[in-house]
C-alpha cells in the first residue's frame, strides 16, 4: 500500500516559501524604518544643539554675522528634518504594508496546513478500514480452512 500523499502539497511548499519571503521584507522594511528614525532623531539633536549655540550667540559678544551663519545652517537642518520625516513615513508605511502581506502569506499557508492535516487524518481512517477489511477477510478465509479439516 501506498502512503498518505497530499495533491496541494507543491502548492502548499510554494505558499510556505512566500511566507518566508514575506518574513524577510518585514525584517528589511524594520531596518529601513529604523535608520529612517535614526536620521530624524540625529536630524533632531543637531537642531537642539544649535539652537543652544544661537542662544550663546545671541547672549554673548559674538558678531551678526556669525548668528546669521548659524541660521543658515538652522534653515539646512530644518530642511534635512523634512525630508528625513518624509522618509520615515515612507519607510513606515512600507513596514505596515510588509507586515500586512506577511500575515496574509501566514493566512494563505496555515490554510493549506490545516487541509493537509484533515485530509491526513482522513486518509488514516481510511487506511485503518482497509487494513481492517483485509484482517476480516484473512480471518473468514481461515475459520473456513479450519472448519473444512475438521471433517
Amino acid at each position: 500500500m501506498r502512503g498518505f500523499r497530499f495533491r496541494l502539497e507543491r502548492v502548499l511548499d510554494l505558499r510556505a516559501a512566500a511566507e518566508e519571503e514575506m518574513g524577510r521584507r518585514v525584517a528589511d522594511a524594520r531596518r529601513a524604518a529604523g535608520r529612517a528614525r535614526s536620521v530624524v532623531d540625529r536630524i533632531l539633536r543637531s537642531e537642539l544643539a544649535l539652537r543652544e549655540r544661537v542662544g550663546e550667540a545671541l547672549r554673548g559678544t559674538r558678531s551678526v554675522g556669525s548668528v546669521q551663519n548659524l541660521e543658515v545652517v538652522r534653515e539646512q537642518l530644518a530642511r534635512q528634518r523634512l525630508v528625513a520625516e518624509a522618509e520615515l513615513v515612507d519607510a513606515e508605511v512600507a513596514l505596515r504594508e510588509a507586515v500586512e502581506n506577511h500575515r496574509k502569506a501566514h493566512r494563505e499557508r496555515e490554510i493549506l496546513d490545516r487541509l493537509r492535516t484533515r485530509r491526513a487524518a482522513e486518509w488514516q481512517v481510511e487506511e485503518r478500514r482497509r487494513e481492517q477489511s483485509v484482517l476480516d477477510e484473512v480471518g473468514r478465509g481461515r475459520s473456513g480452512v479450519e472448519g473444512s479439516v475438521e471433517t
